[in-house]
């Protein structure tokens, strides 16, 4: 092969190359925010069951006392079973501040924009567990509006949630 041949040929597998690596970046930044959004999505949807859970889940044995529960199990495992309860309230206790205080910035960044209603979609949806027809009812939209507003909302509250990996 001449050196004219073979370097244009190098040229074509170099360009190739970089184009596949950057299609497979792409790819991978796009699964990345398609995951931030349904994570954001999972956490608003179970976000209630989560916060009454750190008000009155059991996590210390004084919790049981006014429980019947006739407890024989050994001290040291029940230390350990009742530490894994306790830290996983713990971590939902710190999901949910994280979770309310992004939804405050949330609703401070739309209330400047002047569209606060887009927040209470979000909020009328997932915390007050209302419908989408009962959403377009009280915000007076449709219900596909109101559906709209409730996933951009989830997509902006998923970049407080997860920082730059909801955008990258």
């Amino acid at each position: 092969m001449k050196p004219v041949q073979q370097d244009m040929l190098e040229t074509i597998i170099k360009r190739t190359a970089k184009e596949t690596i950057a299609e497979i970046r792409k790819a991978d930044n796009k699964e990345r925010r398609s995951k931030v959004f349904h994570n954001t999505k999972i956490l608003m949807e179970n976000y209630s069951r989560i916060k009454e859970s750190v008000d009155s889940g059991i996590s210390s044995l004084k919790d049981l006392e006014n429980e019947k529960i006739n407890i024989d199990i050994d001290e040291d495992l029940d230390e350990l079973f009742v530490e894994s309860i306790r830290r996983g309230k713990v971590r939902s206790a710190v999901i949910i501040a994280h979770i309310d205080r992004c939804l405050e910035m949330l609703k401070v960044e739309q209330d400047k924009k002047g569209i606060p209603e887009k927040y209470r979609a979000l909020k009328m949806h997932y915390i007050d567990e209302l419908d989408y027809q009962e959403l377009s009812e009280k915000l007076n939209c449709s219900e596909r509006t109101a559906r709209r507003w409730t996933n951009e909302m989830l997509s902006q509250l998923g970049v407080y949630l997860f920082g730059a990996d909801a955008i990258i």
